[in-house]
């Protein structure tokens, strides 16, 4: 019986014709023992493969779950803002409406102040007649003055 050559060592053209055949005429079939010793190593490299993919695999899957943690987390941290946001816009409108309110409360005041100086202007006027009456010098000095005045207005 004739030993198999080494799978580990290469086979050279020499000795692949030298081995072809036995000296019983039977054939050695080189091919299938280097096809043995390279299915022997694809096996170890996929095992390797298959165990650097689990890594991989687990790697990525690490990255997936962290990126939504942060998918998660800035989702509540967007859901923190726009609440406060619209809370912000309330206060915003609430102090548009009063701003609005003052506003006319001052609007208010200023035609309220205006009736008062038209009435005191009034009543001091009237009070400046009354007296200007009692004196008639004066009396005609300033009826003659306001006609002047109310005649250069006109004009």
């Amino acid at each position: 019986m004739r030993k198999l050559p080494d799978p580990r060592r290469p086979v050279t053209g020499r000795e692949l014709t030298r081995d072809e055949r036995s000296e019983d005429g039977a054939r050695l079939n080189l091919q299938h023992a280097s096809e043995t010793s390279d299915l022997a190593r694809a096996r170890s490299r996929v095992s390797r493969e298959g165990h650097a993919n689990d890594e991989l695999v687990e790697e990525l899957e690490l990255r997936l779950r962290e990126w939504v943690e942060r998918v998660d987390a800035l989702e509540t941290e967007m859901g923190y803002l726009k609440r406060d946001l619209e809370v912000r816009i309330a206060y915003a409108l609430e102090l548009e409406r009063q701003l609005d309110y003052h506003v006319g409360a001052v609007r208010y005041a200023q035609n309220e102040v205006e009736a008062i100086r038209a009435r005191t202007a009034y009543r001091v006027v009237d009070g400046m007649v009354r007296r200007v009456a009692t004196k008639p010098a004066l009396y005609r000095f300033a009826r003659s003055w306001a006609q002047r005045m109310m005649a250069w207005r006109e004009s």
